[in-house]
């Protein structure tokens, strides 16, 4: 039995003595990497040597990707060839699935399943206010169901005012806006793999190095375990919420990962071992109406003590603590998807890539 540390994300944050001193607990590694040498400044993507500040409000920026990055193809987000017939199928269900999100996202109430309805911003006044990047992100949805040959050209130059946007104003950001940033880009990455490579959506690169860098704020803030005792803190769902959100993204980034080649500009690992994980928790818990409904669900998961993976072989793993380690067990799918909401069947299609 192998020996495996836990994401303390899935508890929240909780202490170590919460499950026993003998709980091993790890940062969760970031869920993006880059080589910092290998990675310009994203003025130095649209204006090269240029010397002079990008401005988030221009309407007619060139667009010139460095030969560093991209010698022969200054795209990135290329489809990936499938092997097998099978796996292709599987692949092309899951473009389309995630094709989906981008109407999804046009309304609060049917936010694609790694963005939650109840992501509100915890600053004091704006508790109830969903943060600026969905509120934009959701009207662009709607511009981007609505396209015509004539309105592409605007569509994806207000996609990339947005983008540049995110990016200048990102240090400024909260944890809810770095992470609601980073789900409306990557809504604009479906954009615009649906989309397809035209003349006006080629900012593939600085869009996703923008990911990426964004998302290692986050991590810088928040770590692995700068939140703790949470279970008794009155906002205990509010932080469960955004932390189940951000694993959610990370399990979309790397389920995209396997059918799109996001290039030199953003590299998205996992486990060794595994390629997703850990798995999200149950529908229950996502999509709890109120916090007593959330808390009694979630004490319920704490004496469970236990979390999925899907391994590199496409196998599911239930990983469990016992006393003095984590032990995995080959799980069976009809037992966690029968817990799942709609991500179960994204996770199912992409374990079906690697049998």
């Amino acid at each position: 039995m192998s020996v495996i540390a836990l994401d303390p994300y899935l508890y929240g944050g909780i202490e170590d003595e919460t499950f026993g001193s003998n709980l091993c607990i790890f940062k969760w590694p970031e869920p993006f990497s880059v080589t910092p040498d290998a990675t310009p400044r994203i003025e130095e993507l649209y204006h090269p040597g240029a010397g002079r500040q990008l401005s988030p409000l221009s309407l007619d920026l060139p667009l010139s990707i460095p030969d560093l990055l991209t010698p022969q193809n200054p795209r990135s987000l290329v489809r990936r060839s499938m092997g097998k017939p099978l796996a292709q199928t599987s692949a092309d269900i899951l473009l389309r699935m995630f094709g989906s999100f981008t109407s999804m996202m046009a309304r609060k109430e049917t936010f694609p399943p790694f963005i939650n309805s109840k992501c509100f911003s915890n600053i004091p006044g704006k508790e109830n206010e969903i943060p600026e990047a969905l509120v934009n992100c959701m009207s662009l949805s709607r511009m981007f169901a609505e396209r015509t040959a004539g309105t592409s050209k605007l569509l994806w130059r207000t996609i990339r005012m947005e983008h540049e946007r995110l990016w200048f104003q990102h240090d400024s950001f909260n944890n809810w806006e770095l992470l609601a940033a980073v789900q409306a880009l990557m809504i604009y990455a479906l954009m615009r793999i649906i989309d397809g490579e035209t003349e006006h959506n080629d900012f593939d690169v600085p869009l996703m190095i923008s990911v990426n860098s964004i998302c290692q704020r986050l991590a810088d803030r928040i770590g692995g375990g700068d939140y703790h005792n949470i279970i008794s803190d009155q906002k205990a769902w509010h932080d469960w919420v955004f932390y189940e959100s951000r694993r959610r993204f990370i399990i979309i980034a790397r389920i995209l990962n396997l059918l799109v080649d996001m290039g030199h500009s953003l590299t998205c690992s996992s486990l060794p071992g595994f390629i997703l994980v850990p798995l999200p928790s149950k529908k229950v818990l996502w999509e709890a109406p109120n916090e007593e409904v959330w808390q009694k669900e979630f004490e319920t998961t704490l004496r469970a003590r236990e979390i999925f993976g899907v391994t590199t072989e496409g196998r599911l793993v239930r990983l469990v603590q016992e006393m003095n380690r984590i032990t995995a067990t080959n799980a069976e799918w009809e037992e966690w998807y029968a817990g799942s909401d709609g991500f179960g069947s994204l996770v199912m299609l992409a374990a079906s890539l690697l049998g």
